[in-house]
């Protein structure tokens, strides 16, 4: 039986409260979402870090994937 890797309870999830919404975010170094600049006005876009059900989404080397790679118990 293999154990299910819930975000929640991993020790880079943390909870964001903005207003009436709760957010997940993976604060792990390498699921940072960094924009490329403004195309517009030339200001650059500030860096976030990508939520949660983001980072597990999408399958590639910056990112958890499905299968909770960079994974750690709390």
């Amino acid at each position: 039986m293999s154990t299910v890797r819930l975000c929640k309870d991993c020790r880079f999830a943390t909870l964001e409260e903005k207003e009436s919404e709760m957010t997940w975010r993976c604060t792990h170094p390498s699921s940072k979402f960094v924009p490329s600049p403004d195309c517009v006005t030339g200001k650059p876009v500030t860096p976030r870090q990508l939520r949660c059900s983001e980072a597990r989404y999408f399958d590639d080397h910056y990112t958890c994937g499905p299968q909770g790679r960079y994974w750690e118990t709390r």
